[in-house]
């Protein structure tokens, strides 16, 4: 009888169970996408390029709205109204970040800069592309003619420096937040409710292995390889493009979250030597405005971690400030 009893019971939570997750996977959590993948390798499968016309529309928990990813017949994601061909022109590279995940192009910290610049003679040709890292970013601005562009920005965040350390990229895609949530719509509504709470999120992060000790003042020695390697890869870049070329730093959600804590200055050490790099090699680097950062809770989407719409904004003031005092000058 009391097996019975137990085996009934078990049913019944696993039924709950069942029906909790496809609950939440097809209402809580409904996402969806629609069109193709507009990301493939260049001809010499070095870096990574988007298809020209190409067009997805994704449709994420975390934000209202879809987002529709436009690709026009150059191969990039750009705003039409301040990427025509002008007097002054501006190219921007690198990851998902500057590519524009999680918002409409409009809302993209590239041509919010632009915006708030306010100036007729100047426009922007948007090189991001989701996935790549230091190494492909760089051999990207590279290859790119670079002639029609007065200047030429990197959008760097800490983790396009990861595939330079020497680390277990499995174990480092174990620790990987979005990974770890990603099959379960239980796991990920969990995760979700743990992850607002700034402690937790630390907490959390802080067990990504090797990847999380850039936020270390002493530097372990793959950070320190890691860091090294990337100077260099920008000290081959041609003269030419090193004149023109501007490290726009954009700061991670961890860091974001930990500049608010009292006392604590771990946000600042990649910056910190990022700006060292910069100096050495004499090319301009544009820093967080840390002090905007702070007066806001989150900048971030929780679980995809790419900027929101404040976030964009954000990063767009402090580069459309530094645009404007460089071209007064």
């Amino acid at each position: 009888m009391m097996k019975k009893i137990l085996l009934s019971n078990l049913l019944i939570f696993i039924a709950l169970i069942i029906f909790l997750e496809l609950s939440l996977k097809f209402f809580y959590f409904k996402e969806w996408s629609e069109g193709e993948n507009c990301r493939e390798k260049d001809a010499n499968e070095i870096y990574f390029v988007l298809r020209p016309n190409c067009q997805l529309i994704y449709k994420s928990r975390e934000k209202k709205e879809p987002v529709k990813y436009f690709i026009n017949e150059h191969g990039r994601r750009d705003y039409a109204q301040y990427a025509q061909a002008n007097e002054i022109m501006i190219a921007s590279f690198g990851d998902s970040f500057t590519f524009g995940a999680m918002s409409d192009i409009q809302e993209n910290y590239n041509y919010l800069a632009i915006k708030y610049l306010n100036n007729e003679l100047v426009s922007l040709h948007n090189y991001g592309v989701a996935a790549q890292d230091a190494e492909q970013i760089i051999s990207k601005i590279e290859n790119v003619d670079h002639n029609e562009y007065k200047y030429i920005l990197y959008g760097l965040t800490a983790n396009d420096l990861y595939p330079l350390l020497d680390h277990d990229k499995k174990n480092f895609e174990k620790l990987s937040i979005k990974n770890l949530v990603y099959k379960s719509s239980i796991l990920k509504f969990t995760i979700n409710l743990i992850l607002k709470n700034d402690d937790q999120y630390i907490l959390a992060y802080l067990r990504r292995g090797k990847v999380k000790d850039y936020l270390k003042e002493d530097l372990s020695n793959e950070w320190k390889m890691a860091y090294s390697k990337f100077e260099l890869m920008i000290n081959n870049l041609p003269a030419e493009i090193k004149q023109k070329l501007i490290v726009v730093i954009i700061p991670q959600q961890i860091q974001t979250i930990l500049s608010k804590k009292d006392n604590e200055k771990s946000h600042l050490y990649f910056e910190k030597n990022i700006k060292k790099i910069c100096l050495r090699l004499k090319i301009d680097c544009l820093a967080p405005d840390w002090p905007k950062f702070k007066e806001h809770k989150r900048v971030h989407f929780t679980i995809d971690s790419h900027l929101n719409s404040l976030g964009n904004q954000l990063v767009a003031k402090n580069l459309s400030n530094f645009l404007d005092a460089k071209l007064k000058r």
